[in-house]
């Protein structure tokens, strides 16, 4: 997990690009799993949640990305997805979605019976 300060010195870093401090809060709170409060500072997100979502972002082959995700969300890397690990990754998703005020009305049904997954 990091902080506001240490996701601001990642996009810094992996970025190489020095953000306004607005933009850089704001992008911290998207990836936040609660409210925002006026402790944002000491609360942290998962890096792993960060990196997922700025890789995709790049160029390069979908199976690449793909792998690169499941990799990062299988916890104890047995090369499954269980349930939690999938419940995991769809909660950021719908968390994100959210916070861009879309419509997750749809989704939040479906997620309950998600399977698991096979690399």
């Amino acid at each position: 997990c990091i902080n506001e300060e240490g996701f601001r010195e990642f996009l810094k870093t992996y970025l190489e690009v020095d953000f306004p401090s607005d933009l850089c809060r704001r992008l911290f709170r998207s990836f936040q799993n609660s409210e925002p409060t006026q402790e944002d500072s000491t609360k942290e997100v998962f890096l792993k949640d960060v990196s997922c979502y700025f890789s995709l972002l790049e160029d390069g082959q979908p199976r690449d990305k793909l792998e690169f995700a499941f990799r990062l969300y299988d916890r104890d890397g047995n090369g499954v997805l269980d349930s939690s690990e999938v419940d995991r990754i769809i909660a950021q998703m719908m968390h994100a979605a959210e916070y861009l005020d879309w419509d997750v009305s749809e989704l939040k049904p479906v997620s309950p019976r998600m399977p698991c997954f096979n690399m």
